[in-house]
């Protein structure tokens, strides 16, 4: 999907895209898989957002920040997503 303002980290030798926009802020999360040349459809984030930084510890990749909640506000919220 096309998609803009996400961010991303790597989790076993795959990277994860999260969030962003692409006429809308989006929620969902895919995954590269470099040995098959394959974008995955994963489970999306419960909150969606653009503008947000990512970063994996342990395996599990942490969505933070980012825009906008229903009144323009900036997200002060994280989430994590375990890919394991």
């Amino acid at each position: 999907m096309a998609r803009d303002f996400f961010d991303s980290g790597v989790i076993n030798g795959r990277l994860y895209a999260v969030g962003g926009d692409s006429k809308g802020y989006l929620n969902s999360v895919e995954a590269y898989d470099p040995e098959t040349n394959n974008w995955i459809a994963k489970a999306s984030m419960p909150t969606a957002r653009d503008g947000l930084a990512a970063g994996v510890v342990n395996g599990t990749l942490y969505a933070v920040g980012g825009c906008c909640d229903v009144n323009g506000n900036a997200f002060t919220t994280n989430e994590a997503y375990n890919a394991r």
